[in-house]
């Protein structure tokens, strides 16, 4: 962490100085590395002077380690009046680890439990991602699939329609089902049995009531 403070310029390197302080007012000790009940020259940080180009003011500032066990306050100090120039709450990092480590964070990595998906009818979105997917998708459970009306209207339309190679199931309803016979107008009277095309000239030269049959 970086201490600063910008100060009258001229001051110096041990003029300003940064300390810690917790919650219940301890100081912290950079060298023992413990928190103390009393002020004493290792809780103290001095700031180094950085002239700029602020004819009147310097920046001040320092680099030091920070304690890791708990949210701390930072005082930046005129030393020889003890003068409180600065303070700012910190430890947010701190607080963030904590809190981290209580709701079993890994390093960067969020732990969460993941519920699976219930089992729902696809919508429209889901529908056209799938059908869009590269590769195609393969439906291998077909359970429960049924054509709509135009589907089976399409089907309809091509085996009566579409089909035309003789022999085929299409061609046989195209022919003998809705009538387009493959026979014509002769065809049809030699398979019943007509002679000619005239009906009245075929029933007339049938044997009348009394006639004698040789």
């Amino acid at each position: 962490m970086i201490a600063f403070i910008r100060n009258t310029s001229g001051l110096g390197n041990a003029a300003i100085y940064t300390r810690l302080r917790n919650a219940t007012g301890q100081f912290w000790d950079f060298v023992g590395v413990v928190w103390s009940a009393t002020l004493t020259a290792n809780c103290k940080q001095f700031l180094t002077e950085y002239a700029d180009a602020d004819p009147t003011t310097a920046y001040y500032s320092k680099a030091v380690t920070i304690p890791t066990d708990d949210v701390y306050s930072v005082e930046v100090v005129l030393d020889s009046t003890s003068l409180v120039l600065g303070y700012e709450g910190t430890g947010y990092g701190v607080m963030s680890t904590r809190v981290g480590a209580n709701l079993g964070f890994t390093g960067a990595n969020v732990n969460v439990q993941v519920k699976a998906q219930d089992n729902i009818d696809f919508g429209a979105l889901q529908k056209s991602s799938i059908n869009a997917a590269t590769p195609a998708v393969t439906v291998s459970d077909k359970t429960g699939f049924s054509l709509s009306a135009a589907g089976i209207q399409a089907v309809w339309d091509y085996l009566t329609s579409a089909l035309t190679v003789v022999g085929s199931i299409g061609k046989k309803l195209a022919d003998l089902v809705i009538g387009a016979s493959p026979l014509d107008a002769a065809g049809v009277r030699a398979a019943v049995g007509l002679a000619t095309a005239n009906l009245d000239t075929q029933i007339s030269a049938l044997p009348k009531a009394g006639s004698v049959i040789d």
